[in-house]
């Protein structure tokens, strides 16, 4: 009798502390960063003869965002998704620095008390800076994935998958259109 006892007050108090946890976590303002990789494809037209040398860098985000239902947030960030390297034939390496602003719908879908997966759609400004030569920048159509975990009451330990349309970048000949794609771990802040 006292072991079913104590075994039901133990089921009793796990279950009254996901509740909380639950609870407190289903709206409100968070902050967060994320550290990962990105890699940005150059498409080879209109100049042929377009040479990538190393598509893939470092990659780092901060975030802001609000939810406002247990299923439902929206997020604003910045990413930096570092340097892309390319050549022509017999000209020096040039270097492509990008990094966005991005605005997004997240929907979210509770699979246990403290994991979620979740979607995002929204839109991103992306700016590109060609070896400090020439600057452009294009708005481009952002999604994403991802899961988060609930470490604490405060913080959500997170993984995302972060995709950025295709960018039509420069003009004339040294135009380029782009795409960046970001795979990152970081943490969120709950207030």
């Amino acid at each position: 009798m006292k072991k079913t006892l104590l075994a039901l007050l133990a089921v009793i108090g796990v279950s009254a502390n996901s509740a909380t946890l639950s609870a407190e976590t289903s709206t409100g303002w968070y902050v967060g960063a994320n550290l990962g990789f990105s890699r940005t494809t150059l498409d080879r037209e209109p100049r042929e003869g377009l040479i990538e040398d190393d598509k893939s860098d470092l990659s780092w985000s901060l975030r802001a965002g609000y939810r406002f239902h247990q299923n439902w947030a929206v997020e604003a960030g910045y990413t930096d998704l570092g340097e892309s390297r390319y050549h022509f034939p017999d000209e020096p390496q040039g270097t492509l620095k990008f990094k966005t602003l991005h605005l997004s719908a997240i929907g979210i879908l509770p699979l246990t008390e403290r994991l979620s997966v979740f979607g995002k759609l929204g839109v991103a400004y992306l700016q590109s800076d060609d070896s400090g030569v020439d600057r452009s920048s294009d708005t481009v159509p952002h999604a994403g994935l991802g899961l988060s975990y609930a470490l604490t009451k405060t913080i959500d330990l997170r993984t995302d998958y972060d995709y950025f349309g295709r960018a039509q970048l420069g003009e004339g000949s040294i135009s380029a259109k782009t795409t960046s794609q970001v795979l990152s771990v970081g943490v969120d802040y709950r207030f």
